[in-house]
């Protein structure tokens, strides 16, 4: 099963690049148009990537969603590498398959394909590099990268601040503390951070006057409708607005706004279910100041840290999608650094679960998946996926677009 499990994650990353290619081809407004915020307005929040692509845009007169594209798939290929790096050496039991492939896992933008290149996928890829490398520095340098990538985060997406427990995370496993004094310094400064972001982008949200100079500044670049529709747009909203949005939907008769959440929880439920499964499996070899630390509270923490994040967002599944995969890479860096063992071992291979492990298999990972945003409809995987991707190909037929290659 571990040739046919890396088969499939790898496999995932090569749909991945191919609907990120559909969505350069097309110029989309989300999943393009995010990454081209910029400061030729002024300084503004989600702008500092764009901005650098813009500058680069400017030397090289490269279409800069080209540019955005090929780092997009860079953090990707970061992402898996480091993963497929952590998770070869593991024993690929039934229930760590099952972990591996959640319908919040790799698959997640394989059937949701509009999930994909969001820019959830720096956050992932920062913290894939510092699951992967920390381990191989002196920790002195622990805080600046700390710093460092927080920076790159928060003015990049917002929403991502809230995620900043799971960078934490890797830092307190490396660093060991006895007690709390010897890191009281390191978290008074993620705090003031924390909260520097926060009043940043809140002051810095933008305006009419940012979306306009923005869409005038990427010139012919600019997605369609640049000015009203998208994520470039959406810098004129103001905190209510985001907050309001769920509500707005609900008076046209789109979604429940609290039938939404409790079917956005049910599936968060399911999704992590095998993952708390396999955990419990496993205990913490050291202590946390000076205490024996359940190992679900390292998941669960981080995990509650994102809920306001809720609040203000209507794509719960993209950000189930982030905390899950999170959750993931901290597992694989604990397992591979030698930070938990088993304290239990499962004999997964009685006659009963011989039987029926396929079906399992199959309907769990890919029979379902959890809907990315704005309906909290059961989404069908797999066989849907398929149909879809013929469709698409029907109507546009297989050969590349001719300006990919100007």
């Amino acid at each position: 099963m571990k040739k046919f499990s890396l088969f499939l994650i790898i496999l995932s990353f090569f749909v991945v690049v191919n609907n990120y290619f559909r969505f350069l081809k097309h110029n989309t407004p989300y999943e393009i148009g995010d990454w081209l915020i910029n400061y030729q307005g002024g300084f503004v929040r989600k702008g500092l990537i764009g901005e650098i692509t813009f500058q680069i845009y400017n030397l090289t007169q490269i279409n800069p969603a080209l540019l955005i594209f090929f780092f997009v798939i860079f953090l990707y290929l970061i992402f898996y590498l480091v993963v497929i790096n952590f998770a070869k050496n593991n024993n690929f039991d039934k229930l760590f398959i099952l972990v591996l492939f959640s319908p919040l896992s790799f698959f997640f933008p394989v059937f949701n394909s509009k999930a994909t290149g969001r820019k959830e996928i720096l956050f992932i890829s920062i913290l894939s590099l510092i699951c992967y490398f920390l381990p191989k520095i002196n920790k002195q340098y622990y805080i600046y990268s700390f710093i460092f990538f927080s920076i790159i985060i928060g003015l990049t997406h917002e929403g991502f601040i809230f995620y900043f427990g799971y960078l934490l995370t890797p830092l307190i496993f490396l660093i060991k503390p006895k007690n709390f004094s010897e890191i009281s310094i390191f978290f008074i400064i993620v705090f003031s951070l924390t909260l520097a972001l926060m009043l940043i982008t809140y002051t810095y949200s933008g305006s009419s006057y940012h979306v306009k100079s923005i869409c005038n500044s990427l010139n012919n670049f600019a997605p369609n409708n640049c000015e009203i529709f998208g994520q470039i747009s959406a810098l004129s909203w103001d905190l209510k607005t985001y907050v309001n949005e769920k509500f707005e939907l609900e008076k046209l008769n789109k979604i429940n706004v609290f039938e939404f959440g409790v079917l956005y929880f049910i599936y968060g439920l399911i999704s992590f279910l095998p993952f708390f499964l396999f955990i419990n499996n496993y205990e913490l070899n050291f202590l946390i100041f000076n205490k024996k630390i359940k190992l679900y509270y390292i998941f669960l923490i981080p995990l509650l840290f994102t809920l306001p994040v809720y609040f203000m967002v209507i794509d719960f599944g993209r950000y189930l999608y982030t905390s899950y995969i999170s959750s993931l890479i901290i597992l694989l860096f604990l397992i591979k650094n030698n930070f938990i063992e088993k304290k239990v071992n499962f004999n997964y291979d009685n006659w009963l679960i011989k039987k029926i492990w396929v079906i399992v298999f199959l309907v769990f990972c890919f029979g379902w998946t959890v809907p990315y945003c704005c309906d909290a409809k059961l989404k069908l995987g797999i066989f849907k996926s398929i149909e879809q991707g013929i469709g698409y190909y029907k109507r546009n037929g297989l050969s590349l677009p001719k300006y990919f290659f100007e």
